[in-house]
């Protein structure tokens, strides 16, 4: 791919085979956002100037050109849609939590924990 062509292909975001680490990121406004950095999946790391760098999705790359990577957003949108972890790294946080959560009630696999009546019991009465 050369350095002029879009970074999509059908509606789908790709990424030249250098990839876009250490390319500056302009939202369509053409404000700077930071520069690119890992990719993990579907999404990619900006890193931020004096702050938390923070994820985008791949669709919003709307070009790399002359080795900068231009996005489909605005600032503003971009603000909105940016998270702060992947969805796979925030998925794997809430499974240790809940571990730790269950771990620390004493809770079984089905959620139930020391004390917990059956709901059959308890309507029975």
């Amino acid at each position: 791919m050369s350095h002029d062509e879009p970074a999509t292909a059908g509606g789908a975001a790709r990424v030249p085979p250098e990839g876009i680490e250490g390319r500056a990121v302009y939202a369509n406004d053409g404000r700077y956002l930071g520069r690119g950095d890992v990719l993990d999946g579907a999404w990619f790391k900006v890193d931020a100037p004096q702050a938390q760098d923070y994820w985008l999705p791949m669709s919003s790359i709307r070009a790399v050109v002359h080795g900068q990577v231009l996005l489909h957003e605005d600032t503003a949108t971009v603000r909105k849609i940016r998270r702060y972890e992947t969805p796979q790294a925030a998925e794997e946080r809430f499974e240790r939590e809940d571990m730790w959560i269950e771990e620390e009630m004493g809770m079984d696999d089905a959620g139930v924990g020391p004390g917990d009546e059956d709901v059959d019991d308890v309507m029975s009465r």
